[in-house]
């Protein structure tokens, strides 16, 4: 699972931090809660994970309502790790 990072802006070493990710696609919201993050304290700023790239990306290829679209990053990144292998 995700490790922690250096800052791509500044170099500091990030920390990891578990947030909401809010993403806009063809008009639908998907919210991802508790996704991992990493947070710079220097630039106050947070640099998404891989794992959660990941997981918004399998996201996108289910089949959404319209409004909010509302998944656990602890629930869908499984499904969406296997859907990469």
């Amino acid at each position: 699972m995700t490790q922690s990072i250096r800052c791509m802006h500044c170099g500091t070493k990030t920390r990891l931090e578990y947030q909401p990710v809010r993403e806009r696609h063809n008009g639908k919201i998907i919210l991802l809660t508790s996704a991992p993050m990493h947070f710079c304290p220097k630039c106050i700023d947070n640099l998404i994970s891989l794992e959660a790239l990941a997981a918004l990306r399998y996201i996108k290829t289910l089949p959404l309502n319209k409004g909010i679209n509302e998944f656990s990053f602890n629930d869908i990144y499984p499904r969406a790790a296997k859907a990469i292998i």
